[in-house]
């Protein structure tokens, strides 16, 4: 999309609303593109799971020196919600009291419940699934393989010609989208647009853009907060944190109150970020006058 230089504030708002018309567009059409494709993707791997499953066929030699597929094992690491926490809570306080930790001294009753929390935990937050792996080279410590079969070579084929299709598209939706969000950034840094947007407030200013008569649209600013990304380092900082003040209270250890430390103490470690959002959205509900741009 080729953006003109504007001269004026009416015409940097109006480039700044197609710009975002541009980048909606142009979503809509990658997820429909990625639609089929995933799909596609998706049912031959399912099927090269499945058959090699059945077959209980760990490693399969493919033709014309493709490499191998092999089925292996993968851990994954859900998020940090409340109901993990508590059955992970549950689980160490029983081990602890089994254990004899209420009969240790402060220090390495601490200690031990500490140890006891960040096993659980990690076990709670863990989960293990089935997944299926080509790698070009044999591993030596591997024996027997099996020639893959035909139907399992097609799925192959189909697997890997869907993977490079949306690794083409997710590449070119990349560098287009980067084109327009620095066009819209411009805009945006037009002298008078952002206080311009942010006068427009949370309810919005509806406008009328030039060429699309049959659909309007709302100028919008918020202030938008959002959880920054949850590290390992932050969750095994706010299991220190939580026990130390359980033992510095020095009451009974109660399972919701520890729940409650542990996410309170993780969720603050993590931290949040506050930013502006200027956007342009389809206008509905009672109509009211509009601005031209």
């Amino acid at each position: 999309m080729e953006t003109s230089h504007p001269t004026n504030l009416r015409e940097a708002l109006a480039c700044f609303c197609e710009i975002e018309l541009a980048l909606r567009d142009t979503e809509k059409t990658y997820k429909d593109t990625c639609a089929s494709i995933t799909c596609a993707r998706t049912r031959a791997y399912n099927m090269l799971s499945r058959t090699l499953l059945e077959d209980d066929t760990p490693w399969v030699r493919l033709r014309e020196e493709k490499g191998y597929l092999h089925v292996t094992h993968v851990k994954t690491q859900c998020a940090l919600k409340e109901s993990v926490v508590s059955d992970a809570v549950n689980a160490a306080l029983q081990t602890h009291v089994k254990e004899g930790g209420p009969n240790m001294p402060k220090e390495s009753a601490r200690d031990h419940l500490l140890r006891c929390l960040k096993k659980e935990v990690r076990d709670a937050r863990t989960t293990t699934h089935v997944a299926v792996k080509h790698v070009d080279v044999l591993p030596r410590k591997v024996k027997s393989v099996c020639d893959a079969t035909k139907f399992v070579e097609d799925n192959f084929n189909l697997w890997c010609d869907a993977k490079t299709k949306l690794a083409s598209v997710h590449g070119a939706h990349v560098q287009h989208t980067a084109v327009l969000k620095k066009q819209r950034t411009a805009m945006l840094e037009f002298p008078g647009v952002q206080t311009y947007l942010k006068g427009v407030g949370s309810e919005g200013q509806p406008v009328t853009l030039k060429g699309h008569d049959d659909n309007k649209f709302v100028l919008k600013h918020t202030i938008k907060t959002r959880r920054c990304y949850m590290r390992e380092s932050h969750v095994q900082q706010a299991l220190k944190d939580a026990v130390q003040k359980i033992f510095d209270d020095e009451g009974e250890i109660h399972s919701n109150v520890l729940t409650q430390l542990i996410l309170s103490g993780a969720l603050e470690k993590a931290g949040t970020e506050t930013m502006d959002v200027f956007s342009l959205r389809a206008r509905g509900g009672r109509p009211r006058a509009a601005v031209d741009v």
